[in-house]
């Protein structure tokens, strides 16, 4: 393109000029004998303005550079196009090529990855497992229970095997459990009030006899009741019929609660918040800028004051700032040992 504009600018210098006469090129003068109808004479040639040399090179060469220009101009933006065009294709052919690939995982995958009646049924199959050894360890609760003055509060467990042994729960979604727990129920309340209220309290909710099983007290005496759903749907219906009606027993200062039955490793946190708490509680006892001690168990967090003291983090005790200042580097380690030897 830049050729382009120079071979124009010479053709319209050749055309400008006479190289004869030096003036410009015009038509010649016709005589009126040849049909001159304008009435103009022969002597045109004669009112035409000569050109010098410096005039028409000046001309020559801008239009020579206006021509160079205009070509430059023109081949840029055609340079232009063509890497867009060239990218566009580069593009397309990716987005081909991962198209190719998701079709070849889609048809990969076997239908089972789509088969939620094959996923249920294996997941009924571990259940009726779990179930199996419920059953087997019931010859244990069928035992006498030691005396009261042996076993005390923490010493008779008669529910330990209502729930499934182990710590698999946690390969279970929550929202695919049938074990369950009732709690607040009362204080240090004896196994036969804590099932009366428990099934009081299941049919105050909604819950049928025949949606559940295996009601048992988790100690006796305690608080605290476990249970087998028929199926998830119904506990996590129970779940939240529980906290919309928000039922207080008598001589707990908090509502009754109903919840999937969570492994160790998920309960570890809110044990660790609350045995910290207990000690923090103990250390604020005795000092003379005494603060009340407030543990938050589903955030899992310590305050005082409304001031973060310690957390968990991945099992572990954490401080915050507040609790590095406020206890000493003995204390917090005595804190950190007494929570997480659970």
């Amino acid at each position: 393109m830049k050729t382009f504009g120079q071979t124009a600018g010479k053709f319209f210098h050749a055309m400008t000029s006479n190289p004869t006469t030096g003036t410009p090129v015009k038509k010649k003068a016709r005589s009126p004998a040849a049909g001159d109808d304008d009435g103009m004479s022969s002597d045109a040639d004669e009112r035409s303005v000569p050109l010098t040399a410096n005039q028409r090179s000046w001309i020559g060469g801008a239009v020579s550079a206006a021509f160079t220009a205009f070509g430059e101009h023109i081949e840029d933006r055609v340079l232009e196009v063509e890497a867009k065009i060239k990218t566009r294709e580069e593009e397309a052919i990716w987005l081909k090529g991962q198209v190719e690939e998701l079709q070849s995982k889609l048809v990969a995958l076997t239908p089972v990855d789509f088969d939620d009646g094959q996923t249920n049924a294996a997941l009924t199959a571990r259940f009726a497992q779990v179930d199996q050894q419920i059953q087997e360890l019931k010859s244990v609760q069928a035992a006498p229970l030691p005396p009261p003055g042996l076993g005390g509060r923490a010493g008779s467990s008669i529910s330990s095997d209502a729930s499934p042994p182990g710590d698999w729960l946690s390969e279970v979604p929550p929202e695919l459990r049938r074990y369950a727990r009732l709690g607040n129920l009362g204080f240090d309340t004896d196994a036969p009030t804590l099932l009366t209220r428990a099934k009081a309290f299941l049919t105050s909710i909604g819950v049928a006899p025949e949606d559940y099983k295996c009601l048992q007290a988790v100690r006796d005496p305690g608080s605290i009741c476990s249970l087998t759903f028929s199926d998830s749907v119904k506990l996590q219906d129970a779940k939240r019929a529980s906290r919309v009606l928000s039922f207080t027993q008598p001589g707990c200062a908090k509502p009754t609660w109903l919840d999937v039955e969570k492994s160790k490793a998920e309960l570890k946190p809110a044990r660790i918040i609350h045995r910290a708490a207990e000690l923090i509680t103990d250390f604020e006892t005795g000092r003379p800028d005494r603060q009340d001690v407030t543990k938050i168990l589903n955030g899992k967090q310590i305050k005082i004051e409304g001031r973060l003291v310690c957390y968990t983090y991945r099992g572990t005790l954490q401080w915050a700032s507040l609790g590095l200042s406020r206890y000493s580097a003995d204390e917090r380690m005595q804190v950190a040992a007494f929570a997480e030897s659970t």
